[in-house]
């Protein structure tokens, strides 16, 4: 049996060795799980899908919107939104690296990643930088805050 590595390490490992295609299809099942975090910390509106299997694309306009709808104007709507434009300028890049496709050899070992930084930033974004917990919505209160409760300083963004 190997020892447990996250997921960012085993893609970190795909990048080093030049595996561009298992980096890829890596960073896109992380681009997955934290679109399902997001969407859920923020309480994104997200058509059900009875299979509870979903997409990146299904996941992301729906993540991006909410999180633009609750913290506009704030410092972190606007790290948000450019971590969520990097992740649309490079997302070609997971999608083709995780399917049989024609084009995947033209992807460099560069573009696959830079694609699993955009995805790796985004999931930063989402987490309170002192003590690396996720951030999440707070409806009653009206905020955006770190989810530790025994968090020293959590992040805390009041939303509209």
């Amino acid at each position: 049996m190997r020892p447990y590595k996250p997921r960012w390490e085993r893609i970190q490992e795909k990048v080093a060795t030049g595996d561009k295609a298992g980096a890829g299809n890596l960073g896109r099942q992380y681009l997955e799980w934290i679109l399902e975090r997001v969407c859920e910390a923020v309480a994104a509106p997200v058509p059900f899908k009875r299979s509870r299997r979903y997409e990146a694309r299904e996941l992301m306009d729906p993540a991006k919107q909410r999180v633009q709808h609750l913290a506009r104007g704030e410092e972190f709507d606007e790290e948000v939104s450019q971590a969520f434009q990097e992740l649309e300028r490079t997302v070609i890049m997971g999608n083709l690296l995780s399917h049989n496709s024609t084009l995947a050899d033209q992807i460099s070992l560069e573009e696959a990643n830079s694609f699993c930084m955009a995805v790796h930033s985004l999931h930063n974004e989402f987490l309170c930088p002192i003590c690396g917990k996720w951030i999440g919505y707070y409806r009653n209160l009206r905020i955006l805050r770190c989810s530790n409760p025994r968090c020293t300083s959590p992040i805390e963004l009041r939303t509209r």
